[in-house]
C-alpha cells in the first residue's frame, strides 16, 4: 500500500480551520490538496500532501485541542470497524495489537515497533514525516491507545518518553497520569502489564472474528 491517509483527517481539520476565519482554500492550494481529495467517499491522502498540511496548519492548530477534543466516540464515528474491533478484544493488550495492525485504516505514514515482556509492553512511534512535527503524532497515537485502554481498566502503570518539550506546558502529564520524560531520544509508551492482563468480560469472541474479517478486506 502506498503512503497516505484518510482524508477523514484533512475534512475534519479543514472544516475546523474554517470555523476559525481560515482561507482553507489557500492552504490546500499550498498543499496541492484538490477539492475532489477531501470530497470522494473513502478518499486517501498521499502522504506529501498530509505532511504539508500538516506542516502548513501548525501555527493555527491548538495543541490542547488537538490532543484532548477528540473523545473515542468521535473516532468511532470515523473508523467504526478499527475502534469496535479494539474495543472488543481479549484484554487491552491485544487492543493495542488490533489498533497497531489495523490503523492503516486512518494512515500508514508513520509505525510502531511493539515489544513485549511479561510485566511490560513498550510502543515506540516512528515518525516518517518533517522534523517540525516533533513529537505532536507520536502524543496523539499515544493519547488513543490510552483512551482504548481506559475503557478496559482506568488506571494503568505506565512511562512516557518524548523526543522534545511540545506538550510541556500542557495538561498532557494529567491527561495521561504520569510525568512525562522529555527530550529523549525516542517517543515510547511503556505499559505495566501486572494489573491489565485478564480477560476482558464483555468480550465477544464470534464478533471479534466477524470484526477482524471485514478488516482484513480492507
Amino acid at each position: 500500500m502506498n503512503k497516505s491517509v484518510s482524508n477523514l483527517l484533512a475534512k475534519k481539520m479543514l472544516t475546523h480551520l474554517g470555523s476559525k476565519g481560515l482561507d482553507t482554500d489557500r492552504i490546500c492550494k499550498a498543499c496541492n490538496i484538490l477539492p475532489t481529495d477531501i470530497t470522494n467517499p473513502g478518499g486517501r491522502i498521499i502522504a506529501a500532501k498530509h505532511y504539508k498540511l500538516l506542516t502548513e496548519t501548525i501555527p493555527y492548530l491548538d495543541f490542547n485541542e488537538r490532543v484532548f477534543s477528540q473523545n473515542l466516540s468521535s473516532l468511532y464515528d470515523d473508523y467504526p470497524e478499527l475502534i469496535g474491533y479494539c474495543l472488543n478484544s481479549k484484554n487491552p493488550f491485544d487492543a493495542i495489537h488490533a489498533y497497531s495492525k489495523y490503523r492503516t485504516i486512518i494512515g500508514n505514514c508513520d509505525s510502531f515497533i511493539i515489544t513485549e515482556t511479561d510485566d511490560k509492553m513498550s510502543i515506540e512511534y516512528i515518525n516518517e514525516g518533517s522534523k517540525i512535527l516533533g513529537s505532536s503524532q507520536a502524543i496523539f497515537n499515544f493519547a488513543s491507545i490510552l483512551k482504548i485502554m481506559k475503557k478496559y481498566e482506568e488506571n494503568h502503570s505506565i512511562k512516557i518518553s518524548l523526543t522534545d518539550g511540545i506538550g510541556k506546558n500542557s495538561p498532557l502529564e494529567d491527561f495521561f497520569g504520569t510525568r512525562c520524560q522529555w527530550n529523549e531520544k525516542k517517543n515510547i509508551l511503556e505499559i505495566n502489564k501486572t494489573k491489565t492482563e485478564k480477560t476482558y468480560e464483555k468480550y465477544n469472541s464470534t464478533l471479534a472474528d466477524f470484526q477482524k474479517e471485514k478488516l482484513d478486506k480492507k
